[in-house]
């Protein structure tokens, strides 16, 4: 789980450049995770800056279904996706 939580946290950390559609880089299979996740911790699932301020909280709600939804191989992935997303939000 520390590794989840890890890898979440760096792609959280790699999302910030201009603003990226999270349809294009997030694997779907993670996108219901995501949204549950989000819902979850008190963030709209359209709010992407309330997501990325709480990634932490995000990351270990939405591990579990992740890596169940997408298998562990992908974990990265998803964690690569999540961290572009939120670099192109903070520097928005």
């Amino acid at each position: 789980m520390k590794l989840l939580t890890i890898l979440f946290f760096g792609v959280s950390l790699a999302m910030a450049q201009a603003p990226t559609p999270v349809t294009t880089v997030m694997p779907t299979c993670a996108t219901g995770c995501l949204a549950a996740a989000a819902t979850s911790i008190g963030c709209a699932t359209t709010d992407i800056a309330c997501q990325c301020v709480s990634s932490s909280a995000l990351q270990a709600q939405a591990a579990p279904c992740v890596v169940a939804s997408c298998g562990v191989f992908s974990v990265q992935s998803v964690l690569s996706a999540g961290s572009a997303i939120c670099s192109s939000y903070a520097t928005a």
